[in-house]
């Protein structure tokens, strides 16, 4: 009987600079390691978390400067050519176009053309008939990948982002081993070392080493995302504090969008057929408004429309709504 592959799981964004300069050594830790690579999109929300262009100050300018400068110092180094983006990007197609790629065995040859034909301005990810060119260039079909994107795609996608964000990532390239996070091409040769002596996480973490943890082994993979990241995990994983977090806020976060959806119902139907005089609603009414009011703000993801994930990425946070928690 062949023992299963240790897998790393890489979460990786076609417009990201230092993604692009990291993809030689991730395949190689295939080659060198035998390791299984499970590749995913973590498509940066660029706007979300730097802000629009008005609001950049000189010294953000000088970081992005440099880290173009310094990527291109990697670049180079590996033969490989990096024009600048002209402007920027939402790589949701490109990523909708890795999953398709991957089912039907298209991932490499994708993969490698995306990267290359966009740091050469050769690409603009964000068209969805040049990432079609692109599947059909590899031997895939466009019309097939046309109706993906209208269809799964986005629900797709979106489930895994927040699994990656339940797993800590904000950043790409994130390498995942063992429910450990590694984020940057400059922490692949600490990963390296883990799938060498796994049992080196201990030492490397000391207190925040913990059991009970998502790993990518039992973490549902590209093929069947129907699961939850929210399932218990197996027994001797690994844990840190900020991955019990993250699950337990979305667990509780989807919890109360199903309480307040169910209210709703209930009071709805209440004011279409009247109030039974058998059944006291006030409590219930009261219930709702502790749900609804408390001392702390928080932002919960609303779990009852399955279509609010295959709208627009500019209206994605329009599906949020405020609930106030009392805590």
């Amino acid at each position: 009987m062949m023992m299963e592959k240790p897998r790393v799981r890489i979460y990786t964004d076609y417009k990201s600079p230092y993604a692009y300069v990291a993809n030689k050594r991730l395949f190689e830790l295939e080659e060198t390691y035998g390791v299984e690579l499970e590749w995913l999109p973590y498509t940066l929300r660029i706007p979300e978390f730097m802000g629009t262009v008005e609001e950049r100050t000189p010294h953000f300018w000088r970081k992005v400067r440099y880290a173009y400068m310094d990527a291109r110092r990697f670049a180079n180094a590996q033969g490989l050519t990096m024009k600048g983006p002209r402007r920027i990007y939402d790589a949701f197609y490109a990523s909708a176009g890795m999953l398709f790629a991957q089912r039907h065995g298209l991932f490499r040859p994708y993969h490698d053309t995306v990267f290359r034909k966009f740091w050469n301005h050769e690409l603009e990810i964000d068209e969805l008939p040049e990432i079609a060119g692109v599947i059909t260039a590899v031997g895939g079909s466009a019309d097939a990948f046309e109706a993906y994107v209208r269809g799964p795609a986005r629900a797709e996608h979106d489930r895994i982002i927040d699994e990656a964000e339940a797993l800590g990532v904000f950043g790409v390239p994130s390498m995942v081993f063992n429910g450990e996070l590694f984020w940057g091409g400059d922490r692949i040769d600490m990963l390296i070392e883990r799938i060498k002596q796994p049992e080196t996480i201990a030492i490397a973490l000391g207190s925040r080493h913990r059991t009970w943890a998502p790993t990518v082994s039992n973490l549902p993979i590209v093929a069947d995302r129907s699961a939850s990241v929210q399932d218990r995990p197996a027994r001797g994983a690994f844990q840190h504090r900020f991955q019990r977090r993250a699950l337990a806020g979305i667990e509780r976060g989807k919890l109360l969008a199903q309480l307040l959806q169910a209210f709703d119902l209930i009071f709805e139907r209440r004011q279409r057929v009247g109030q039974s005089p058998d059944i006291d609603f006030e409590p219930l009414e009261a219930f709702r408004e502790c749900i609804r009011v408390g001392r702390k703000e928080r932002q919960i993801k609303f779990a009852g429309d399955p279509q609010q994930r295959l709208r627009e990425p500019a209206k994605r946070l329009l599906t949020r709504i405020p609930v106030t928690l009392d805590t």
